[in-house]
């Protein structure tokens, strides 16, 4: 960590000098004893994090073309000239059984970066999904959103986070 910090320390600054030089090596040395110390942080965490980048980058492209296709469903019911039949708003829920607050974050937000649907309430065992029509809100927990996230999840699976919202929630 620290020398990470030190790298971004002399790209952030711009210029090159002994006061840069010093100024640097104390203040990252200072986070890097304070995020040891205070925030439990060890280098192995890190290593682990770098063989979830895959898995993101992965997942990021998949939101993309989930995107793309939301994007053009719509545009089909917008310029449908049966709109008023094909817009039939309603709300669906289903479950959701992952261990992380971070994958069921990320499986919310990407519902409600999808057009025509958008993720009204997120609860420790299911989401309420609102759909503008019975065909995005049907099988949402067999999404590829959803699998994608299943996978980050097992990899991610911070079970004491669901431990500490259980306690916030009861």
């Amino acid at each position: 960590m620290f020398l990470i910090l030190l790298i971004l320390w002399f790209i952030f600054n711009g210029r090159f000098g002994w006061d840069v030089l010093a100024v640097g090596l104390v203040s990252c040395a200072a986070v890097d004893w304070f995020a040891r110390k205070y925030c439990k942080w060890y280098i192995t965490s890190d290593w682990r994090w770098l063989k979830f980048i895959p898995g993101i980058l992965g997942y990021a492209a998949l939101l993309v073309w989930e995107i793309i296709k939301a994007n053009w469903a719509m545009i089909r019911i917008i310029l449908s000239p049966k709109m008023k039949e094909e817009v039939q708003p309603q709300l669906v829920r289903f479950q959701v059984d992952y261990k992380s607050t971070l994958m069921r974050t990320l499986l919310a937000n990407s519902i409600t970066l999808t057009p025509g649907t958008i993720t009204v309430r997120m609860l420790p065992d299911h989401f309420i999904v609102h759909a503008l029509n019975p065909g995005m809100g049907v099988g949402l927990d067999e999404s590829s959103f959803f699998k994608g996230c299943k996978r980050l999840d097992e990899f991610v699976c911070e079970p004491e986070d669901m431990e500490k919202e259980e306690a916030h929630v009861s």
